[in-house]
């Protein structure tokens, strides 16, 4: 992939207060100050660019205050080390053919308190895409929490002219034994409630102020909004629920390495390097340049076929459905591990490798 591609790459060059933010979150934690921060530097920003007219009012369409929260995402994100994981075609279609809502919650082990899931293709909300999700497991905050993103519509335009969205959904780790299905479900459902709560039950404006309150119809537009997107949601939170029990199984097949349009000059220079300064030195100039290091998940892994099935089956190419199993194991069978029931492409299909297959897929209790 190249380094546009990848979200937080693209979000570091785009955002002109990226680094200050990773700085801010990074020495000051989760915490009201670091907020009240990050909130000053864009701010900051917003207003310089006004002044120069670098952009019109007129033009500033991106909503301020979910600026806010996504950049503490990408902060936190940072302050984690700036971890991603980006996930083959041929592995990712397998999880997204695969169901785990039977797993409990309690059974996610994050490999870092916070860091990136690339997806491998788009999930379409409407003509938005949703690219990927920074995921926090911190183990202060009570709830595993996603932030799906979108890609902007226009990655070319300044940042306060293109609106980066994003959906958040915390998952309650307290109730460790309840399965992901049920816990992704009731959080879509909460934040539609939320959005419409936020808006018609806060303070309500004094009717001498002279401005008109149109909060019930705002909240009401952004709920509709989230009801008509919630098979969209619902299929990239069931995508990223695969991801999570991928990363805490015992099959991770990774490597790491950078983008695909990274300087080859700066390689080399980590390559050839033989003391630990050089090479530091070398990885920070490509972090300079924004070439971030990635951790490719799954790029030997091919998609799997039931040759046996092809060769005596004439039936239209499809998925068997794979899943999750959460089995015990270890002595008096007092522990547990994912095990992963892989899902198989069967029937015919001209293309020998089964890539791009729209195909029915059947699910398999």
């Amino acid at each position: 992939m190249k380094a546009s591609e990848i979200y937080p790459i693209w979000y570091q060059k785009n955002r002109p207060f990226a680094k200050q933010v990773g700085s801010i979150v990074s020495a000051e934690g989760f915490t009201a100050a670091a907020l009240e921060l990050v909130q000053g530097k864009i701010t900051t920003k917003w207003n310089e660019a006004l002044v120069k007219s670098v952009v019109e009012p007129e033009h500033a369409t991106t909503d301020h205050l979910k600026e806010i929260s996504l950049a503490f995402y990408y902060g936190a994100f940072c302050a984690a080390g700036k971890q991603i994981f980006a996930f083959s075609n041929g592995l990712g279609e397998m999880l997204a053919n695969t169901s785990a809502q039977d797993i409990p919650i309690k059974c996610i082990k994050s490999p870092y308190e916070s860091y990136f899931i690339q997806f491998h293709s788009p999930v379409y909300w409407g003509k938005n895409e949703i690219v990927g999700a920074y995921i926090i497991d911190n183990e202060l905050i009570s709830s595993l929490q996603v932030c799906l993103v979108l890609k902007p519509n226009d990655i070319t335009k300044h940042w306060m002219s293109s609106p980066a969205g994003y959906f958040f959904v915390p998952l309650d780790r307290k109730q460790e034994d309840t399965n992901l299905s049920v816990l992704i479900e009731s959080a879509i459902d909460a934040e539609v409630v939320n959005k419409w709560n936020h808006a018609t039950k806060s303070m309500p404006l004094p009717p001498d102020v002279g401005v008109i309150d149109q909060r019930s119809q705002r909240a009401l537009r952004e709920s509709m909004d989230l009801n008509s997107g919630k098979a969209a949601i619902h299929k990239a939170l069931s995508y990223v629920a695969n991801c999570l029990c991928y990363l805490s199984s015992s099959e991770i097949e990774s490597e790491t390495d950078y983008p695909s349009d990274v300087s080859q000059s700066l390689l080399d220079k980590i390559k050839h390097a033989t003391k630990p300064k050089e090479i530091s030195k070398a990885k920070s100039q490509l972090a300079q340049y924004g070439f971030l290091p990635i951790t490719y998940v799954g790029k030997k892994i091919g998609l799997k076929r039931s040759d046996d099935i092809l060769k005596h089956n004439a039936a239209k190419e499809h998925w068997r459905r794979g899943h999750w199993r959460n089995q015990v194991h270890g002595e008096g069978r007092a522990e547990r591990k994912l095990i992963w029931i892989k899902p198989t492409l069967v029937g015919y299909s001209d293309n020998a490798e089964g890539q791009g297959s729209k195909g029915r897929v059947y699910r398999v209790n």
